[in-house]
């Protein structure tokens, strides 16, 4: 979700196109309940692993999201002039965009409560072993 709402920000900010900006406006309710939806499942798994906030960093990231796709209405709302308003919200969904390969790689980056990437595409961690004679 907030990879499109990037892509609908950076055609904003580069060519003040309305259809792009409305766009934005339409996606960021919905990438506010993925969010919510994503945190509340991420919350639940924690359980499993018998921690209910760790600070892990999957979370965090996507605790930064909302508050992104949160920011990024509360600035369409908030300003009178409304293309000022949209383009502050697409600058600050762009700054935000650096956000999403952060998600990606806090499993590889830092040791938290999730496991590690497997060793290849499309292949299990116990094949990328050999067999044992």
């Amino acid at each position: 979700m907030f990879t499109a709402a990037a892509g609908c920000a950076a055609v904003t900010v580069a060519n003040r196109r309305p259809a792009a900006a409305m766009a934005l406006q339409a996606i960021a309710p919905v990438g506010v309940v993925a969010s919510v939806l994503a945190l509340w499942t991420g919350l639940a798994s924690q359980r499993a692993y018998g921690a209910w906030w760790g600070w892990d960093a999957r979370l965090v990231c996507e605790l930064v999201l909302l508050l992104l796709f949160a920011g990024a209405m509360a600035l369409r709302s908030v300003t009178a002039d409304p293309g000022r308003a949209e383009l502050a919200a697409a600058v600050l969904v762009l700054v935000g965009a650096l956000n999403i390969p952060m998600v990606y790689l806090t499993v590889d980056w830092w040791n938290t409560l999730h496991e590690r990437a497997a060793a290849g595409v499309g292949r299990s961690p116990t094949l990328s072993r050999p067999w044992p004679r």
